[in-house]
């Protein structure tokens, strides 16, 4: 019997263990339901984000049925162990009540060895029944026994809160929560260097509220250097929006045309989040700026950004970090600003996401932009947005 006492107190170890799992689990998966009602209520006209919330509440009502199941079995098991331990005890109980009558009969006995055994044997169960949280005798096959979940020592708020950041981008950053800026002619300054040259807006003013260090947002999410992009032409048309949101979004959604994701995935961390500059085009819109796919020149380039709209440049990134290993490589970056000396265009200044921190802002010479943009496309937004 000692050793099948020890074995129910490891059981009963496990079990409740488990039922604080699942007592949180639940807890989770009810202010998960809350929030897919809140994100209902909010009556989003997007048919793609409705879809998504709608297999969300589909996938989180999965979720609870099998908790409530698993609920169910623990409970389940936990009685047949109380069963077990009364078991045990009332033979233990029936022992004593038998040496206390052989004492009685018999100076000649004794039996404080024995007595103290069993008792120690009952407080064990009693400890068992204890961790089960089962203070009274159960009773074979009685199903109304209440066992009380332990306190989840998480806050409701805790929970959603974080629950609202995986989804922030259908809770918070959908374009009929936030619209971008939409201006009828620019409102950033031209700047007069000392060289006679002027540039427009600041850059690095504007390169410091940008994202330039991409892939750290989403794990296995490296090539995310377009969706960074489109995050950065948001953010300057005063949307609130991070890399994280774009791969969210881009990673769940299809092209209209070719039904791909707008994002590669599953290939890589160095590739997963790559975009098209179509993809780029549908993902802007989703979010509110419409935008048009422009043959890539410096004329084209330079008209759009000194005009306050977003540009997002394809280039070669071999050609346009030379360097001869990325020669033939894709990648995006954001323009921020144009310098000129007259009419002649002389640089672009840009944030690039694919250097990982160092060019915030960077001035590229046009003779560089020129190679790099060679038989490339251009997202420009149709708004002014700055």
């Amino acid at each position: 019997m000692a050793n099948r006492i020890e074995e129910l107190r490891k059981k009963a170890t496990e079990l409740t263990e488990t039922r604080s799992d699942l007592a949180k689990r639940k807890k989770i998966n009810a202010a998960d339901l809350s929030i897919v009602n809140e994100l209902f209520d909010i009556s989003l006209k997007d048919d793609d984000a409705l879809r998504d919330i709608s297999a969300l509440a589909k996938s989180t009502d999965i979720e609870q049925r099998e908790v409530e199941n698993e609920v169910k079995e623990n409970k389940d098991l936990i009685n047949e162990t109380g069963d077990e331990a009364d078991g045990f005890i009332s033979e233990l109980q029936e022992k004593l009540h038998e040496f206390e009558r052989m004492e009685k009969t018999t100076d000649l006995l004794n039996l404080d060895e024995q007595k103290r055994e069993a008792e120690e044997k009952i407080e064990s169960l009693e400890d068992v029944k204890s961790i089960l949280g089962l203070d009274t005798p159960v009773r074979r096959g009685d199903s109304n026994i209440s066992i009380e979940t332990p306190e989840v020592h998480e806050s409701k708020t805790e929970i959603l809160d974080d629950f609202k950041s995986k989804y922030d981008m259908l809770y918070y950053n959908h374009p009929t929560m936030q619209i971008p800026r939409t201006l009828n002619h620019s409102e950033q300054p031209w700047w007069t260097d000392d060289d006679g040259s002027r540039y427009f807006n600041n850059p690095v003013e504007t390169g410091a509220t940008l994202n330039y260090r991409q892939g750290y947002a989403v794990g296995g999410f490296g090539g995310t250097c377009g969706l960074v992009s489109c995050a950065n032409i948001l953010t300057m048309a005063g949307v609130k929006i991070s890399e994280a949101d774009m791969v969210f979004y881009a990673s769940t959604h299809r092209d209209k045309i070719r039904e791909n994701l707008l994002c590669t995935i599953n290939e890589g961390y160095g590739k997963n989040g790559g975009t098209t500059v179509e993809g780029r085009q549908q993902i802007l819109a989703h979010f509110g700026l419409k935008s048009s796919i422009e043959k890539a020149t410096v004329d084209n380039i330079a008209n759009a950004v000194g005009a306050g709209k977003g540009v997002i440049l394809a280039v070669d990134a071999g050609h346009f970090w030379n360097d001869r290993e990325h020669i033939g490589g894709g990648h995006a970056v954001t323009v921020t600003s144009v310098r000129k000396h007259g009419d002649r265009i002389i640089s672009f200044f840009v944030c690039d996401s694919g250097t990982l921190g160092k060019d915030m802002v960077r001035e590229v010479p046009i003779k560089t932009v020129a190679k790099a943009i060679r038989g490339r496309r251009i997202n420009v937004t149709e708004q002014i947005i700055r």
